[in-house]
């Protein structure tokens, strides 16, 4: 769990530097709602 979540902080992190333009940001909108999901479903 914890490993999982180390993945998705640095995804996050990864995203902070992409998310200057709105498309960016849809993108990631869509990818935080799909990890969310995941998570809820273990």
């Amino acid at each position: 769990m914890s490993n999982s979540l180390s993945v998705l902080f640095h995804l996050a992190q990864l995203a902070h530097k992409i998310l200057r333009n709105s498309a960016a940001k849809v993108i990631f909108s869509i990818f935080y709602w799909c990890s969310y999901r995941y998570v809820q479903s273990i």
